[in-house]
């Protein structure tokens, strides 16, 4: 039957592992890693507590998370901006392709000053809006084209 301190060695040592495989998996390089140590008191990581482990691998977990959610919300503005372009060119607008006229476009619309700002969900709702009256507007034209070519 293990000890107790058996017991803790292989926690010690099974987060020890999930530490420097988050530290590979962020791009943490060493100067950052000797800082963050630096920060519990300590110049190697087998000298922290299995406490202090757990409270590094929460800190690097939540900022994956944090760098995950940072890239939807880049992706979804992209998505927004294609979209508004989209719609531009259908209006034969001469601002197609100008970024500070989409952005201004947004920002209006919802009420924000800084387009950067905007959640998640409202940008899906933006990109759904922009789709959604280039969709109309070509079936209104092409309901017009019909209606032209019968009365012919």
């Amino acid at each position: 039957m293990p000890t107790i301190t058996e017991t803790s060695e292989n926690k010690k040592t099974k987060l020890l592992k999930k530490y420097h495989t988050l530290l590979r998996m962020q791009g943490v390089d060493n100067e950052a890693k000797m800082a963050m140590l630096a920060g519990y008191g300590v110049k190697s990581s087998k000298d922290l507590t299995i406490a202090q482990l757990v409270d590094i691998i929460v800190k690097l977990e939540g900022g994956g998370t944090e760098q995950k959610s940072k890239n939807v919300l880049d992706i979804y503005r992209k998505r927004v901006f294609a979209a508004a372009y989209a719609w531009l060119n259908l209006l034969d607008n001469p601002n197609v392709g100008n970024a500070d006229y989409v952005k201004s476009i947004c920002c209006r619309k919802l009420g924000y000053k800084d387009f950067n700002k905007i959640p998640q969900q409202q940008l899906i709702n933006l990109y759904n809006g922009f789709i959604k009256s280039k969709k109309d507007m070509l079936a209104v034209e092409e309901m017009a084209m019909e209606i032209l070519t019968q009365k012919q």
